[in-house]
């Protein structure tokens, strides 16, 4: 092979190389992105806020008539301006003429009907003075009757006393100084015990007295209750309640019942006012320690019966019969009441057991020595002694049950006397009759009005009409017949914001407002930007307008800017990426060594966003510099490592 030919053939392998390596480098740089870079620049970052909407009134008026009333003409229609005193609609004369009358008459109907609710109150006034006079006088007319049989029974006992004491001393009986002394200490002692005896029952007396009062008073109260300490602690009513009132000072022993064989030395001037009367209670309330029952009075004691004497209030039964009003809870009231005081009269009620078996005891051995003298007596003097002790124990028995019927008549007429001053329950009728009175009278006053307009219903100020609720021939409703616009307070724009759009905005801000015709309204100072209260996330803005400006109804369009702060860093939002972890990054470039030249290859770089509008982000310092150039457009997906070339 010559020479020629080998270098043809060596030209023609180099220029098929070069040809395979230009077309390599071509298919090669064909495969790679081309992207567009920017620098990041200083810059403010602009939040702008567009809303629709329209025009409204600052004041709607609702016209409101009588209801019930017939519509005969309608003078206007929706949309229409109207000026203060234009006719809206008019209403029946004839029959409104006819509803004032009818009013009229009710009017006078109710106040006859007050009359006779006065006049019945007054007449059971009138009768509750009286049945309370009544009873006071047969308070004071039992009282004294039975005072009267309390002291001729003492007189007779006295009496027999007396006889069988002068009989003793005529006929010597055949006893000794002895057998008197003997006599004589049994005497005493029976009268310590009938003494104790008395002292325990007056005490039982005073403490069922003190317990009829508080469950009394408990019963009576109103507000609440509270028991403490032994006594019925309450809130004050409203009218003090009837209470009875326990005797005050010591009860006397006059009351006691001498046995027949007690030593008669009480003087004959001896006062029956001094006497107490006092009610025994029954073997069998006595040896329980139970309540008196209904069917027996009350243990209780009255001091000196006399012509003033009234008991203040009826017990607790009379209460439940219906005179006192009840309370809700009366008988957990009662109960409590009662359970508090229960130890207490526990322990008076077995003291008084205690007691009346000591004086039984005592009148047993008295009895027992003076049967004992009798059967030792001449024969002759033994009847007629015996016959003088079976006086005074019939003049005794006489004596007691004075005492207790006294007692008795005592206790019944002072219960009458307190259920007559039992107040009434309240009656408000002739209140709530008078308020009515004054209601229809104000009705009576708003139809007249009606009916001296012609039944003429007009605009109270200059508006435009925007809802009739009326029609002709129809009757009104309570609801308004008519609403308006009131033109005289003004105009405003409302618009509805997002939840974003509210974090931009609000009182006091100024913006512009653009209407149809392209018109603009600069430097409006919002008023108010409030959540819609049906709409979550829905927030409202309002916008007073100048008078003479934009009509009620018209649409526009509302334009706000909100400028930030100058940040060093900022990218066009295209440059801004979020990784699978939705953190946000941004790719821009190293230049890299390879087999073929010098490389670009894109780099991930995490950054924060500080602030960010619909076209840049503000990036805080650190993350990138000023100038780092970031990728914001790639022909092709670039990510982190991928290889790039720049286009101018």
């Amino acid at each position: 092979m010559n020479r020629s030919r080998l270098i043809r053939i060596t030209a023609a392998f180099f220029a098929v190389m070069l040809c395979f390596t230009i077309l390599s480098r071509a298919a090669d740089q064909a495969g790679i992105a081309a992207v567009h870079v920017q620098k990041p620049e200083s810059r403010m970052i602009l939040h702008t806020v567009a809303a629709a909407g329209k025009v409204v009134q600052n004041r709607e008026v609702a016209i409101v008539t009588e209801p019930d009333e017939r519509v005969v003409e309608i003078a206007v229609e929706k949309g229409q301006k109207v000026a203060k005193g234009d006719l809206l609609f008019t209403i029946d004369t004839e029959l409104l003429q006819e509803k004032i009358l009818n009013q009229r008459q009710e009017i006078e109907k109710q106040k006859l009907q007050l009359g006779d609710v006065g006049s019945q109150q007054d007449v059971r006034a009138a009768q509750k003075a009286n049945d309370q006079a009544s009873a006071a006088e047969q308070y004071s007319l039992s009282t004294k009757k039975a005072q009267v049989q309390v002291s001729r029974a003492k007189r007779d006992l006295d009496a027999a006393k007396q006889a069988l004491t002068d009989y003793r001393k005529k006929n010597g009986n055949g006893s000794t100084a002895t057998d008197n002394t003997v006599e004589e200490t049994l005497q005493n002692a029976l009268e310590e015990k009938t003494a104790a005896y008395l002292d325990a029952q007056k005490e039982l007396t005073a403490l069922q007295w003190r317990i009829e009062n508080a469950v009394n008073t408990a019963l009576n109260e109103t507000g609440a209750q509270l028991v403490k300490n032994g006594m019925c602690v309450t809130q004050a009513a409203e009218e003090e309640p009837l209470i009875l009132e326990e005797p005050e000072g010591e009860l006397e022993d006059a009351g006691a019942v001498d046995s027949p064989e007690q030593d008669t030395k009480q003087t004959d001037g001896e006062s029956a006012q001094d006497i107490d009367i006092i009610i025994e209670p029954s073997d069998q309330e006595v040896n329980t320690g139970s309540e008196p029952s209904d069917s027996s009075v009350i243990s209780s004691a009255i001091p000196g019966v006399s012509d003033t004497a009234q008991p203040s209030t009826p017990s607790h039964s009379d209460a439940d019969d219906g005179v006192a009003s009840p309370v809700p809870d009366r008988e957990l009231t009662e109960q409590q009441v009662r359970d508090t005081y229960a130890q207490e009269l526990d322990a008076a009620t077995k003291k008084v057991e205690t007691a009346k078996k000591e004086k039984e005891a005592a009148e047993q051995a008295l009895m027992q020595y003076q049967q004992e003298q009798l059967t030792a007596a001449d024969a002759s003097g033994k009847e007629q002694e015996r016959q003088l002790l079976a006086a005074v124990q019939t003049a005794g028995d006489a004596y007691e049950d004075a005492v207790l019927a006294a007692n008795e008549a005592a206790v019944t007429a002072g219960r009458a006397v307190a259920a007559a001053g039992i107040s009434d329950a309240s009656d408000s009728t002739l209140a709530v009759g008078e308020i009515t009175v004054e209601q229809m009278e104000l009705q009576l006053e708003k139809l007249e009005r009606l009916l001296e307009a012609d039944g003429r219903i007009c605009a109270p100020s200059d508006g435009l009409i925007t809802e009739i609720a009326v029609n002709i021939g129809e009757r009104t409703a309570d609801t308004p017949a008519v609403r308006m616009a009131d033109l005289t307070k003004g105009y405003r724009f409302t618009a509805e914001l997002t939840k974003e759009q509210e974090t931009y905005i609000g009182a006091g801000d100024e913006v512009t407002l653009t209407d149809s015709r392209r018109n603009q309204l600069e430097q409006l100072t919002v008023e108010s930007v409030a959540a819609d209260g049906e709409n979550e996330g829905v927030y409202e803005i309002s916008v007073p307008l100048p008078d003479d400006t934009l009509e009620l109804g018209a649409a526009a369009v509302l334009d706000y800017s909100s400028p930030s702060q100058t940040y060093a860093i900022c990218v066009p939002l295209a440059a801004l990426h979020l990784d699978e972890r939705n953190q946000p990054y941004v790719l821009t470039y190293d230049e890299q060594d390879s087999v073929l030249g010098k490389e670009l290859r894109a780099r991930k770089v995490s950054v924060n966003i500080l602030d960010q509008n619909e076209s840049y982000a503000a990036l805080a310092d650190g993350s990138i510099s000023s100038q780092d150039e970031v990728i914001v457009s790639a022909d092709k997906a670039v990510d982190d490592g991928s290889r790039i070339r720049l286009e101018s």
